[in-house]
């Protein structure tokens, strides 16, 4: 975890607009630079606008006036800082240090070098991408997550999440579990001595979900598929109709996101053209869950490791 309170993100104004922000909250510095415009292969006289709130730059890029005003405020931290993502860094005391990995001897000796007009730089680019894709894949404590709720006359709404949560199934490589809501209009079933996962029964809602909040904010990476647009605002909009003291989640719009930690909907990352096309012998062509595990042939934790080999590089 690094906490660099001191990086401030900007974006680049017009000089003659530069004028129009004095005493606007939450700009830091305005400096005049000149920066190159690719586009025009010409130099051009601008501000660079440093703020203490990313908002402050989206609000310039609503009005039509700023550049580099799309930028994400963590890519923005990445390139300022001059970090390569995909590879590894140590942090100790907040301090960031490049790790120098073994270069992977990349044999070019295979690839038709008629058509390169540069081949020294195209050999290094080539090179320098081999080492990067090449290092290995980091372990990163993860837990997926998926829910089950009651079913009435009309479909779940996550809107406004008026039935009840039933179960919420946990894996991880430390957790196999699903904590299951008690109905006394619904049987519990015989016991299963050779189940591989452990059912904790729930009296209460209310509880449940308590306790499967802590579960969720314990792990600093939680996976779900589909849980973009279901599980996760339902969850959220049904902790908040229960009257929950604490939330894990926030809605954005449509969907919702983690407070803590990093959330990776694995529908999307299987909805992606190449997985369909060639990646992986294009096995997974259809986004469906039980066919992605079906297709696979592996447990959970492997499945996991195959993806985060995907979202690693893209992440």
């Amino acid at each position: 975890m690094v906490e660099n309170t001191d990086y401030k993100q900007s974006c680049y104004i017009k000089r003659e607009e530069a004028t129009k922000l004095q005493g606007m909250m939450g700009i830091n510095n305005v400096e005049d630079v000149d920066i190159y415009d690719v586009v025009k292969d010409q130099y051009r006289e601008m501000s660079q606008v440093s703020v203490d709130n990313p908002s402050v730059i989206y609000e310039l890029r609503d009005a039509g006036s700023c550049w580099e005003g799309d930028i994400k405020y963590y890519q923005s931290f990445l390139y300022d800082n001059k970090y390569i993502v995909g590879t590894w860094y140590e942090v100790n005391n907040n301090e960031i240090k490049s790790i120098k990995s073994n270069e992977n001897k990349f044999d070019l000796k295979n690839i038709d070098m008629e058509s390169v007009v540069d081949t020294a730089s195209f050999s290094d680019q080539v090179t320098k991408w081999a080492n990067l894709l090449g290092q290995d894949i980091p372990y990163i404590k993860r837990l997926a997550f998926d829910i089950e709720v009651e079913v009435g006359d009309t479909m779940p709404d996550t809107s406004k999440a008026l039935q009840r949560v039933t179960a919420i199934s946990f894996h991880s490589d430390d957790r196999k579990q699903v904590y299951t809501l008690k109905r006394p209009e619904v049987a519990m079933g015989e016991e299963d001595i050779d189940r591989e996962y452990e059912i904790i029964w729930f009296n209460d809602e209310k509880e449940l979900l308590k306790q499967a909040f802590e579960v969720i904010d314990s792990y600093p990476v939680v996976l779900t598929y589909n849980g973009d647009i279901f599980d996760m605002p339902y969850l959220c909009n049904r902790a908040n109709a229960l009257g929950l003291e604490y939330n894990p989640f926030k809605m954005m719009k449509e969907k919702a996101t983690l407070n803590n930690g990093i959330h990776i909907d694995l529908y999307s990352v299987f909805s992606n053209r190449s997985l369909k096309i060639y990646s992986f012998g294009a096995k997974y062509r259809v986004n469906n869950w039980s066919f992605v595990l079906k297709t696979a042939s592996i447990d959970l934790d492997a499945d996991m490791d195959m993806v985060f080999a995907q979202v690693h590089y893209h992440f």
